[in-house]
């Protein structure tokens, strides 16, 4: 669903979930993790099991018809129905191509998780928030 880290992993661009900001493009997306493979898990030191979720966040920068990952600040947050709130430690992967930044959580079966991204983009588009819900389930 996401990006293009590893095709089984975030091939995002088809059925994207994105945020247009002026010239940058966010994309995103949530996940449980049993969902990777475990080669891919293991590659990318994400712990694979039925009650871990995945945050992916990427972001491009277009100029015209032509785009190029880009490296920025960000933080971000979850809240489950009971308002209890789990702060989101982002890593960033960098690749040949491509920059992720991703962040592990546990959820509850069924929980529907809302989640806060504040993204500092550069100087004219700082504290940009992205807002998304997602619900979870023991796979």
């Amino acid at each position: 669903m996401m990006l293009m880290m590893t095709p089984a992993l975030f091939a995002m661009e088809n059925g994207e979930q994105s945020l247009q900001v002026g010239p940058y493009k966010v994309y995103y997306n949530s996940f449980n993790t049993s969902f990777l493979s475990p080669d891919i898990a293991k590659q990318y030191g994400i712990k694979r099991t039925s009650n871990s979720g995945l945050v992916n966040i990427s972001i491009k920068k277009f100029d015209g018809e032509n785009s190029v990952p880009v490296a920025i600040k960000l933080s971000g947050y979850f809240k489950n129905l009971l308002s209890q709130t789990q702060e989101l430690n982002f890593r960033m992967i960098q690749e040949k191509e491509a920059i992720y930044y991703l962040a592990d959580f546990t959820f509850s079966d069924q929980d529907r998780l809302s989640f806060t991204i504040q993204l500092d983009l550069d100087e004219k588009y700082q504290e940009q928030t992205l807002q998304f819900t997602n619900q979870f389930y023991f796979d």
